[in-house]
């Protein structure tokens, strides 16, 4: 790796705020970013934050701290020293992270060259954070409570063994009394709670005080407890490791061997953790950042002050949540914010800052316009995906013309394959190019996200919805491949043709829907001697027309005539089930409101329900990806701008002065 010499702030937490001035002397005029290899909540990331506050008031601007946790800060290292040099970009960590020789030749970076250290800010010590509803502001106070409350206060840790452990297996020593360490990978105590809940003690955070409940700028500062050996003492150089080590009591030692496997925790959710930028709006982006949140991510969606993104309300019921919006949303946050205000796109900068995933679907050139392009966002941040959909590729001949589905569907060729072959051209019902598009977008986020493991750098993802309508269409060019010409309109036949059944029947009944499709393979003729079975026609099974798919296919009215008359002495349900137990592929054709209704479905999570401020109970479909081990409530769509304070408060730490103005200024 070429030498690039990074910034790099050595720093834990005592003499943090009286080093602000001096080092906001040299800071740099431009955003300053602090990237901390933690996860919220812990004392790196919270002494990480008082620095940035610190700095923001020296210098009258953004200073973002950005978390990027995992493999005990080498990946937030990795992910500095890969990126371009910008003098702005910070990586804020403890001494051994970027300063260790002994740990060159495993990192992915040279430690020893491609860091520089800016400034120490101290040698090692450990924060005491607190939950906010703790009764304690200060550690005499906080020793006191614990005293009173043995065995019942919870402290975040990284596992047996970890720093934190032993910091907080120090700490119990020292004041003679018993807490419980919840730890995981990542600093997290994994969301358990006992007695009065998780706190945060030594160099722990906890996942309720973290971003699934509580910002870590909302933890209380109780103190500095100074109970770990000094940097060069035998106890830190045995690494996070301590399990058996001389200085530590038999008790201690049993302590973590017997914690090691309870508190070694994995995300709860797929996507847990990552952070979505989403600026989509109508469907297609909408549809995929909605699955994003369904797989566990944090999605927080952009909308304009007032009136929301453009699907959200209705000209007939202004005000109101439409339903179009609330199939599309679920499961996301929501903060308003004005991007044609120059205070309003610094705000989303520092939202980027803090984001892993943007997504957007504006027309074309309306991001670019608005000063988010790609390349703008990446500068901004270099591991971010950036994800775009758009009705044509931004290259071609279409490119700045404007497309929904039924347009999509068009120029991807659906129409011309879908209706009757001497009839023109109809567009399919579901929605293929916009939800379609967002799928596409999907897979292509999931692999940049495994990319960016390895890479630690973002990337574009950018999905057209006539293409997704092509992709869609492989069998159609395979038929045009066979035959030498366009695809062309086969009713409800296979579009290779050559067999039959392959039709809608009439059933018992007189409702629009009460009709069966039964179809069979053109690969043999079982399925068809079992048709002949069900409907009681076995001696027919020998008839020189049927015999084979080919001479079926060109005997087609005779063998729909014939079913007809058998299915429409029975309802629809019961010709699937005939047919469905003699194995003949069959469905009845099913409503909207026959689907909404089923039992099984509800229950096995195809629809589900939720109470919505507006509209009461409703229900929806549901997510269609089941993962054994990811399982995500579905939660009512936000209203409009209901997480402005969670996210610019909490997350990126604005204050309520801060806010009223923005909200006073129409910013937000």
């Amino acid at each position: 790796m070429t030498m690039k010499r990074l910034p790099f702030i050595f720093a834990s937490l005592i003499g943090l705020i009286s080093c602000a001035p001096a080092l906001a002397q040299t800071w740099p005029t431009a955003p300053v970013t602090l990237v901390v290899g933690f996860a919220p909540g812990g004392s790196t990331d919270i002494a990480a934050r008082v620095l940035a506050e610190q700095l923001g008031k020296k210098l009258g601007q953004s200073v973002v701290v950005v978390n990027r946790p995992g493999a005990s800060g080498v990946v937030g290292a990795n992910s500095v020293a890969i990126s371009k040099p910008d003098g702005q970009t910070f990586l804020f960590g403890s001494g051994s992270l970027a300063s260790g020789p002994s740990l060159n030749k495993s990192l992915p970076y040279d430690a020893s060259q491609d860091f520089v250290p800016v400034t120490q800010i101290t040698s090692i010590a450990s924060i005491l954070a607190v939950h906010p509803s703790l009764p304690a502001k200060s550690v005499k106070e906080f020793v006191d409570y614990v005293k009173a409350n043995p065995g019942k206060i919870n402290y975040g840790s990284a596992g047996a063994g970890s720093l934190q452990h032993v910091s907080g297996a120090l700490f119990e020593k020292a004041i003679g009394a018993r807490m419980v360490s919840q730890g995981d990978a990542g600093g997290h105590c994994g969301g358990h709670e006992q007695g009065d809940g998780c706190r945060a003690i030594g160099d722990g955070g906890t996942q309720p005080l973290g971003r699934s409940r509580i910002g870590a700028s909302r933890l209380k500062f109780a103190g500095i407890q100074r109970l770990l050996p000094k940097r060069d003492s035998p106890l830190e150089r045995t690494g996070p490791d301590l399990r058996g080590h001389p200085q530590l009591s038999h008790e201690e030692n049993n302590a973590m061997s017997t914690d090691a496997s309870a508190t070694a925790q994995t995300p709860t959710t797929a996507l847990q953790g990552l952070r979505v930028i989403d600026l989509t709006q109508f469907e297609s982006g909408t549809s995929c950042t909605q699955l994003l949140a369904w797989l566990g991510a944090e999605v927080i969606k952009i909308e304009p002050p007032g009136k929301g993104e453009q699907g959200r309300f209705s000209s007939t019921e202004p005000g109101v949540d439409s339903h179009y919006f609330i199939q599309l949303n679920a499961n996301k946050k929501s903060v308003t914010l004005d991007l044609k205000a120059e205070a309003g796109k610094k705000v989303l900068r520092q939202l980027i800052a803090v984001g892993d995933i943007f997504v957007e679907n504006f027309a074309p050139g309306v991001i670019e316009r608005l000063g988010f392009g790609a390349a703008e966002v990446l500068e901004l941040n270099p591991r971010i995906i950036y994800a775009r959909i758009k009705g044509f590729a931004p290259n071609g001949p279409y490119a700045n013309y404007l497309a929904f589905d039924p347009i999509a569907q068009a120029a991807g060729g659906a129409l011309s394959i879908t209706g009757e072959p001497q009839g023109r051209p109809l567009k399919p019902g579901p929605n293929f190019a916009d939800s379609g598009a967002g799928l596409h977008c999907i897979v292509g986020i999931l692999a940049a996200l495994h990319q960016r493991q390895s890479s630690g750098r973002g990337q574009v993802v950018e999905v057209m919805m006539q293409d997704a309508i092509i992709a869609f269409m492989r069998i159609a060019y395979a038929a045009q491949a066979m035959f030498g010409h366009a695809a062309v309109r086969t009713a409800n036949q296979s579009i290779f043709a050559g067999t039959s059944p392959s039709e809608v029947y009439r059933c018992k009944g007189d409702g629009p829907n009460d009709y069966c499709y039964i179809y069979t393979t053109r690969a043999g003729n079982k399925q068809w001697h079992n048709v002949l079975k069900v409907i009681g026609r076995e001696d027919l099974v020998d008839d020189p027309r049927f015999l084979t798919p080919g001479q079926r296919a060109a005997h087609a009215s005779e063998i729909d005539a014939m079913i007809s008359q058998w299915t429409c002495q029975h309802d629809k349900r019961e010709v699937m089930r005939l047919m469905g137990q003699a194995m003949v592929p069959a469905s009845a054709v099913f409503d909207t409101m026959e689907l909404w209704s089923d039992p099984h479905l509800r229950e096995r999570g195809t629809f589900v329900s939720f109470e919505h401020p507006q509209r009461g109970q409703l229900t929806i479909p549901g997510n269609m990806v089941r993962l054994s081990d990811s399982h995500v409530p579905v939660q009512s769509p936000p209203a409009l701008g209901e997480h402005n304070a969670v996210i610019y408060g909490d997350l990126l730490g604005l204050s309520a002065e801060e806010l009223a103005q923005l909200k006073h200024n129409q910013v937000i």
